[in-house]
């Protein structure tokens, strides 16, 4: 498999970590042309300060169109969480000065000690 490597300018998501996968997709005009095609797994992440570096295991490398919108998802085993425990404290804030309606609250709890 080949690796490629992607410099951005700017500043790094700090969302991204080695394992997620890139996609690329071509926008023209603020336009979506297109599926998002994947481009392969993030294996390093060069944090330049002014700019970064992405290394990417692609399946052919010089595949990624230039100026196109690139993206990443997480792997959905590896980020998966919950709350976890019998008890859970919540403090809901308002700080409109208008009146709002909450519509639903929710939880996924996983029993932590059984």
């Amino acid at each position: 498999m080949a690796q490629e490597k992607l410099k951005f300018n700017g500043s790094l998501n700090s969302s991204i970590q080695v394992g997620d996968t890139l996609y690329s997709a071509n926008v023209i005009n603020g336009v979506l042309y297109g599926e998002p095609s994947a481009l392969g797994t993030v294996v390093e992440i060069n944090d330049l300060g002014i700019s970064f570096n992405i290394v990417v295991n692609v399946g052919v490398a010089g595949l990624i169109p230039p100026n196109a919108f690139i993206m990443f998802s997480k792997p959905v085993k590896i980020n998966e969480s919950g709350l976890k425990g019998y008890y859970a404290d919540v403090t809901l804030e308002n700080y409109s000065k208008k009146r709002i309606e909450l519509f639903s609250v929710s939880s996924e709890v996983s029993p932590s000690s059984k």
